[in-house]
């Protein structure tokens, strides 16, 4: 069965990375969410793709130059409609805290861009402190993270982020001891996908919104689909 992840939540129908988008991709029916998390200044996980403000909130300046509680008066919702002016950027905390009492699967993308921080520690911290660590997995195209996450974390399950793969990436996963493989969808071949399986590595492409590039995934058999159009993957693969 292929699994669907909203990406950065349920983001074609609210603001991304949000607790609106979380809970739209649960009423939805996802199986799980994506998110994106890097460190604020005083080393807070909070849940933002870009490592500056100004595309998704009303702020500017880098994300890791605030402290939480700067980032909390910010407005994370306008931008994409008047409807969402009171959304915050949420911290990976209250994201968790939520999500354990919700069927959700929950795929944490590492926003660390190769640098040594804390974030690794921080993540794995909080996924254990919510007793999370059979629903979660850690996802990044940093090799240092995902090493990081198996030596702090051994258990937690980790996957391995490319763009266009190459002969080297199966490869390069178990090196990684990574699980999974999650490519670019539009580099996601019949050939891929077999491979990939016959080395007992799961693959979760990312991000694919069109009908019948999703229900030709499906027929992959892929394991799961990141999609911004959880409704489009909940209504063709289940």
């Amino acid at each position: 069965m292929t699994l669907i992840f909203a990406h950065r939540g349920a983001s074609f129908h609210c603001p991304e990375n949000t607790m609106a988008s979380f809970l739209k991709a649960k009423q939805l029916g996802a199986d799980g969410i994506e998110l994106d998390v890097q460190l604020s200044k005083d080393d807070i996980p909070v849940v933002i793709h870009d490592y500056t403000l100004h595309r998704t909130t009303n702020g500017y300046g880098n994300v890791n130059a605030k402290t939480v509680m700067e980032l909390k008066q910010l407005d994370a919702g306008s931008w994409f409609s008047s409807e969402y002016r009171n959304e915050t950027i949420p911290t990976l905390n209250e994201v968790l805290r939520w999500a354990k009492h919700t069927h959700l699967l929950i795929n944490i993308e590492l926003k660390s861009r190769g640098l040594k921080s804390n974030l690794e520690k921080r993540v794995c911290e909080l996924v254990m402190k919510h007793k999370l660590d059979s629903r979660v997995f850690i996802s990044s195209f940093w090799k240092s993270s995902l090493k990081t996450v198996k030596q702090i974390c051994p258990k937690l399950s980790t996957a391995l982020l490319v763009e266009q793969p190459t002969q080297e990436t199966i490869s390069l996963a178990k090196q990684l001891k990574v699980d999974a493989v999650h490519p670019n969808y539009r580099f996601t071949t019949k050939a891929f996908v077999q491979e990939l399986k016959r080395n007992q590595l799961q693959i979760r492409p990312y991000t694919v919104n069109e009908k019948m590039k999703i229900a030709g995934l499906c027929k992959l058999k892929v394991d799961g689909i990141i999609t911004d159009r959880p409704d489009f993957g909940v209504s063709l693969c289940k």
